[in-house]
């Protein structure tokens, strides 16, 4: 049977080189078949398999990606040359065998060598099949090829931040672990949330389940501090009331309507939140109607045994560590953020109402607890964990406006909250997320290098991510080779890195690379070597700038105070930021969107203008925007950032 299929082999590679077809475009070059063949004549014809294959690739990349493509003339060309190279290697081999045999005959008319013969299912079913194998093996070769260059480079730039002392795996950015007994994420109400399994997902495919171990007490964790109804919310109920007065201004009801009012310059609207809370069916107060800030209170004190809980919790538990599973990779839960950021939204309403109903001592606490559950997302190296910290911040930030605004504080309680809002660096802990998203994210493409899909990755992408669905996913990673993915990854971390290193080297928002910089330098979204990091990476450009507004605001509320404290102790706010220090700061911060001085004047009036000049760096004499923006990419959201 061997020496059949030598046989065979043998003349369906003879049958191809006595084509004329086959020498295309190398005819005349063909030699005789008493003649050797040249590895010259392989080494022209893997050029021609090379031109043949990247050439109409090329000029298909330029009309689908309107440029020219190295990638997509080399990929192919790698293909067509190997491919060639294995057909007229064999055909070499064959070719020579014949013209050895020839050459061994007498050199006489009778024995003049004829054309080889080849049965119709040889040459119409068995040639054809040949032809498939060697192009399945240059298939192979390329692909293998394309591994190797993937793990080379993946190897080389983790080496080079090996070097550089960077944070390679995730146990390095991963935070320190804390006692269970002075950790606030063990206190027992909270234990549900982490308190779960997670199946393994069947290769290709995405089809992992959760299983809460306790159910039920993830669902009361879940459902704590739940200060609206399912129907009406607050805010359904607030767009009914602004119908139904036709002299309110859409202006003035958006404003009151916000998550983050202080920003807007308005006071949170206690008199509709008691309208709504009476309104419910669950109203359980005075018939008659008390002072806004009361009944709001007496709605909000259904949740006092849960308030007391977690006071108790935090006094049991001063430190905090979430127990994330981070070496799960994409498949790692976050499931505090939702109750965290609800749980601030409660306080702060409470903590407004305490403040109109004059028991600053009580609002002062609330405060105070409202900053340290957003304190416990500190350190923990996922970029979404920091946008969930920032806007809870924002949302703290709402009593102490309103309480420097009304001058309600007393002396003692804002060098309290300045000392709380002096402890926090978002910019740092910018660096320290973008280091973790840069590791983290690793996982996920390890995870589809393994055959997995799960892309969304610690919310790394947002609603703006253009995601391909699982079925497209899961047929375009069955046909990636491996090292592509590889190569995605490696232009995903430089990426990453470029904007750590940058945010590291700028003084300020302003000299910062313009947003896409970096993106465009590192990852062509036209490649398909970055076709993956293309779908993850975007999102994470955007974070730079709501870090800086956050970083501002922060700084804003730190000088707020101190001005306050200035005005109570010499009966007036001073001329000059300068005057602040060191008595009542430390040290004057800048400004952090363009690194000048925050802008600041006295008014004849005896108050005080002090604002950021925001993400465009124009400085619009303290103007808020006429309208809330719509996203983060909205151009009204780039105006100046006011604290009074």
């Amino acid at each position: 049977m061997e020496v059949v299929m030598k046989s065979l082999l043998h003349r369906l590679l003879l049958v191809s080189a006595d084509s004329k077809s086959t020498w295309i475009p190398w005819t005349r070059l063909r030699p005789d078949q008493r003649q050797p063949f040249g590895l010259g004549l392989v080494a022209l014809h893997v050029l021609s398999g090379f031109l043949w294959a990247g050439l109409p690739i090329l000029v298909l990349s330029r009309g689908f990606l309107g440029r020219w493509s190295l990638p997509a003339f080399l990929i192919p060309g790698l293909f067509g040359g190997l491919a060639a190279a294995l057909w007229f290697g064999m055909i070499r081999l064959a070719w020579n065998r014949r013209a050895a045999e020839l050459n061994a005959r007498p050199d006489d008319s009778l024995n003049r060598p004829e054309p080889t013969r080849v049965s119709g299912f040889e040459r119409w079913v068995a040639l054809p099949v040949l032809g498939m194998l060697v192009l399945l093996a240059a298939g192979s070769l390329v692909v293998t090829i394309e591994n190797l260059r993937g793990i080379w480079l993946l190897r080389s730039v983790e080496a080079e931040f090996r070097q550089r002392g960077l944070a390679v795996t995730p146990a390095e950015v991963e935070p320190p672990a804390i006692p269970d007994d002075r950790n606030f994420a063990m206190a027992p109400f909270l234990k549900p949330l982490f308190a779960y399994e997670v199946s393994t997902p069947v290769r290709g495919t995405t089809n992992a389940g959760i299983r809460w171990l306790d159910p039920q007490g993830f669902a009361q964790v879940q459902g704590l501090f739940e200060i609206e109804a399912r129907h009406p919310t607050f805010s359904g109920f607030a767009a009914s009331q602004r119908r139904s007065k036709a002299d309110s201004s859409k202006a003035d009801s958006e404003r009151n309507l916000g998550n983050e009012l202080w920003i807007d310059g308005g006071a949170l609207n206690l008199s509709l939140w008691q309208a709504y809370f009476r309104s419910l069916s669950n109203w359980t107060g005075s018939v008659s109607a008390q002072t806004p800030a009361k009944d709001v209170l007496v709605a909000l004190g259904r949740h006092d045994t849960e308030y007391a809980l977690l006071k108790a919790a935090i006094a049991e538990r001063p430190d905090c560590r979430y127990p994330i599973r981070y070496a799960d990779g994409s498949m790692a839960i976050i499931p505090h953020l939702a109750p965290l950021k609800r749980w601030v939204v409660f306080l702060r309403l409470r903590s407004v109402a305490l403040l109109a109903d004059g028991r600053t001592d009580d609002a002062l606490a609330d405060t105070m607890l409202a900053f340290h559950l957003s304190d416990g997302l500190r350190g923990e190296p996922i970029l979404i964990n920091l946008l969930v910290r920032m806007a809870m911040n924002n949302l703290i930030l709402q009593p102490v406006w309103e309480g420097c605004r009304d001058r309600r504080w007393t002396e003692p309680q804002m060098a309290a909250l300045q000392r709380a809002l002096e402890s926090a660096d978002f910019l740092a802990e910018l660096r320290q997320a973008l280091v973790g998203e840069r590791v983290l994210a690793g996982l996920a493409y390890d995870n589809m290098a393994q055959g997995g899909t799960t892309l969304n990755s610690w919310g790394v992408m947002d609603s703006d991510s253009d995601l391909p669905d699982d079925m497209s996913l899961r047929v375009f990673l069955t046909f990636m080779p491996r090292g592509w993915i590889r190569q995605s990854q490696v232009s995903h971390i430089r990426y990453v890195q470029a904007l750590v290193d940058d945010l590291a080297n700028a003084r300020s928002y302003a000299q910062l690379a313009p947003p896409g910089q970096h993106l465009d330098r590192f990852i062509s979204r036209k490649s398909l070597f970055n076709i993956l990091a293309a779908m993850l990476a975007p999102a994470v450009d955007n974070a730079s700038g709501r870090t800086y507004e956050s970083e501002a605001r922060r700084r804003l509320a730190v000088v707020g105070l101190a001005l306050e404290r200035h005005r109570l102790a010499d009966g007036q706010y001073p001329t000059s930021l300068d005057a602040l220090a060191p008595r009542f700061l430390g040290e004057v911060p800048s400004d952090p969107m363009d690194g000048k001085p925050l802008r600041y004047s006295s008014t004849p009036d005896g108050q005080y203008r002090l604002y950021s000049v925001g993400r465009d760096g124009q400085d619009d004499g303290g103007l808020r925007p006429t309208r809330r923006a719509k996203s983060a990419a909205d151009p009204k959201r780039a105006s100046d950032l006011v604290w009074r």
